[in-house]
């Protein structure tokens, strides 16, 4: 909400010099974009409600898919193929420095029912780009090839007819990465304020414009303001809902690979994997939207759903608004919280189906990772027409954090207003989905075309650690 009191300093076009900026969120859009200021001589503020990088955070996570692979979207494949070289040269920057691994460029296996037209189109593209030569099509003729090389994968070849392998991706140690990135941040001098001094309270208007934010302990902060709250974004500003920006809980679990078995799924024998992912509506049904990593050093191997997710609809804390909003539900505020049964029931089913000796492992933990879903699946970078002074950063909708290396500097060239990202600017640009044809209705119209089905959170029953267990459900 706005504060009218405390007002600023009288002489406050002085106090607020045009390179203060003040950014509310640490996560791939709030610590990308402050290096990126930061480099470009801004003096830089970064709130959080957490210590940083934010355990809950859809960033923190113990593994990220680094991909260029995005059909006709050529815009997101060009700034994938930027990001992963950025990519290559951080892992190298943190081997030599911390020995501390970032980047793990073993491929990505693209499986479907056929060779769709998501995967053709990519393939087309990627040819026109000059990496013709990172793409290896499944075919009747050499899927043996790939059964033999990929042994983990060699079951879901049974019921997966088609796909390719895409040399260039892999996955990143997504944690590593975020205290990697707030190392160089520091490094670079921006200022940060955690916990209770690094919580939003409210907005500080002055003659109808933005001019600071006040935080938990009533500590008054000026500056250009940029929001970039992840999936805490729409409780804190509740208009992106109007453009279908939504917080939703997509289900994770982790599994812990017998020791015996570790070299098997090492990433040389079983890269990144993702399954019909490309599906207009994915789903547990028709069993697309999953994907998954090599088992880590711990022996860990994450496995995720990307699809309609949970809402958690609650009123806005910060708002005056009475109309609710789906705010997350995290370890933070709920620490022995698992994720719904019905989410582990499909896991198993999947596993089962596919990878069938993985379905003998127990999942270990499990995580709600919140995206902020937009609802074309774009981001949303802009300053908010209704809120001077504001500018937000958000609506990673599942896709945002391979692009961390990249995505600051286009973050700062559309606050700047200049012409170095413009095709970025026109496709994150404030826009509403009545203006784009797009009817929303209820919170089930406010999600990506790919997330149909949304359900509530509440309404499900939690597991039970036991059902976590193999040969439980």
């Amino acid at each position: 909400m706005y504060s009218k009191s405390p007002k600023p300093p009288a002489q406050f076009s002085d106090f607020m010099a045009k390179d203060k900026v003040v950014i509310v969120g640490s996560g791939t859009f709030g610590l990308s974009t402050a290096v990126a200021l930061q480099k470009r001589g801004y003096a830089v503020t970064v709130l959080d409600r957490c210590q940083i990088p934010a355990e809950d955070g859809a960033s923190t996570d113990i593994s990220k898919v680094i991909r260029a692979d995005y059909g006709e979207d050529i815009h997101y494949q060009n700034l994938g193929m930027q990001a992963i070289n950025e990519w290559l040269k951080w892992h190298q920057d943190s081997m030599e420095r911390y020995n501390i691994p970032l980047f793990d460029q073993c491929g990505a296996l693209f499986l479907s029912d056929s060779l769709d037209t998501h995967s053709t189109s990519t393939i087309r593209n990627f040819t026109k780009a000059g990496y013709g030569d990172t793409i290896e099509v499944i075919t009747n003729e050499n899927k043996d090839q790939f059964v033999t090389r990929y042994p983990g994968v060699a079951s879901a070849f049974a019921h997966l007819q088609g796909g390719y392998l895409s040399k260039r991706a892999g996955w990143a140690y997504a944690a590593s990465a975020m205290s990697y990135l707030l190392g160089k941040a520091k490094e670079l001098g921006v200022v940060f304020h955690e916990g209770i001094s690094g919580t939003f309270s409210s907005f500080i208007e002055e003659n109808g414009t933005t001019v600071g934010v006040i935080t938990r302990d009533e500590i008054q902060h000026f500056g250009r303001i940029i929001v970039t709250a992840g999936s805490w974004t729409p409780s804190i500003l509740p208009e992106v809902s109007d453009m279908g920006v939504v917080a939703s809980g997509q289900a994770v679990i982790h599994l812990r690979v017998p020791e015996h078995l570790r070299e098997k799924y090492m990433s040389k024998n079983f890269p990144v994997w993702l399954t019909n992912i490309a599906q207009d509506v994915v789903d547990f049904v028709d069993m697309s939207g999953f994907y998954g990593f090599p088992v880590n050093e711990e022996g860990i191997m994450k496995i995720a759903h990307h699809g309609p997710g949970y809402t958690n609809l609650l009123k806005p804390p910060y708002s005056h608004t009475t109309t609710s909003v789906s705010i997350p539900q995290t370890s933070v505020t709920h620490p022995t919280q698992t994720i719904p049964l019905s989410s582990v029931t499909m896991f198993r089913a999947f596993l089962q189906k596919y990878l069938p000796e993985l379905n003998t492992f127990d999942i270990v933990n499990t995580r709600l990772c919140w995206y902020t879903d937009s609802f074309d699946g774009n981001f949303l970078v802009d300053y908010i027409p209704t809120r001077p002074g504001v500018m937000v950063a958000t609506a990673g909708s599942g896709h945002a954090f391979k692009f961390t290396p990249v995505l600051g500097d286009v973050i700062a060239d559309i606050f700047e207003r200049n012409a170095a990202s413009a095709v970025y600017r026109d496709v994150f640009r404030w826009r509403t989905a009545k203006k784009a044809g797009v009817e929303l209705q209820g919170e089930e119209g406010r999600v990506v075309k790919a997330a149909r089905g949304r359900e509530e959170l509440q309404a499900h029953r939690m597991a039970r650690r036991d059902e976590l267990l193999a040969g439980k459900l």
